[in-house]
């Protein structure tokens, strides 16, 4: 198995999977968090006892972050707009406020500094990520 990580992930979803349906006491990991855990736990074994570490092909890690993302539309689509019409429009303003007010600082910033016009660009993408030193 050291050169399928393919069948690395099937034997994580099929060993979480029964893992999943044990419940001790009426407490349960559930499929998704015990296959969250064989992982892990195959995973820290290969490496540490043979020396194999798996990388998983990109066509492979996409198509099951679009199954992820289809999954989560089936659950959570029907609710989105309930949830809009009930509480959503505070959500909606804080997040037009931040997008403006993002806009506003980098823009006069880079001005106020005397950055050329290209770096406000920049300082408006840079200040989206949540990179922390």
């Amino acid at each position: 198995m050291g050169n399928q990580p393919i069948a690395f992930v099937l034997l994580a979803l099929a060993m979480g999977a029964l893992i999943g349906k044990f419940s001790l006491k009426g407490i349960s990991l559930g499929s998704t968090a015990g296959t969250l855990f064989v992982g892990v736990i195959l995973s820290m074994t290969a490496e540490a006892a043979y020396a194999i570490t798996y990388s998983i092909p990109g066509i492979l890690s996409s198509f099951m972050l679009l199954l992820f993302m289809y999954a989560l539309g089936l659950k959570v689509g029907p609710e989105f707009f309930s949830g809009l019409r009930k509480g959503g429009l505070p959500f909606v303003g804080v997040g037009l406020i931040v997008f403006v007010l993002n806009w506003v600082i980098c823009y006069f910033g880079a001005a106020w500094a005397g950055l050329a016009p290209g770096y406000a660009t920049g300082l408006i993408s840079g200040s989206y990520t949540k990179r922390r030193s």
